[in-house]
């Protein structure tokens, strides 16, 4: 939809700069569309993962959980969704969760082969797990 697109421009926006005032501004806005995105269309997973992304950036750990849950449930088949709630999982340091859904997201097809694999040995090194 328009909003989930407007919304992945302003999180864009905000990973991309280093000024904390502008961030803020980018995130609020990011999350409006996805909150609207979230409420026009409920069964969009990607509504929920922009939310929840936002949530992670804003450090509502929370919230996060909620929306990445949520864009999980409703389509747990989705390599974003899984890729998204094992960013979740890592970013609250629970590496055992994070290596499932980015071993999901594997096996899902997730776009970014390189980004997800390297996700993986960062789980498995923290957990001392590098024979696998």
């Amino acid at each position: 939809s328009a909003f989930i697109e407007k919304g992945n421009a302003f999180l864009n926006k905000a990973l991309s700069n280093q000024n904390p005032e502008l961030n803020a501004i980018y995130l609020n806005k990011a999350q409006y569309f996805f909150y609207v995105a979230s409420q026009n269309n409920p069964p969009s997973s990607e509504a929920f993962i922009g939310l929840g992304r936002v949530y992670i950036l804003k450090d509502k750990q929370d919230e996060a959980k909620d929306a990445m849950f949520r864009a999980y449930s409703i389509d747990t088949y989705s390599a974003n969704a899984n890729f998204y709630l094992a960013q979740y999982y890592f970013n609250y340091n629970d590496f055992i969760s994070a290596l499932k859904y980015y071993e999901n997201a594997k096996n899902l097809g997730y776009k970014n082969t390189s980004e997800n694999d390297k996700m993986i040995e960062i789980c498995k090194s923290k957990l001392g797990d590098t024979d696998n």
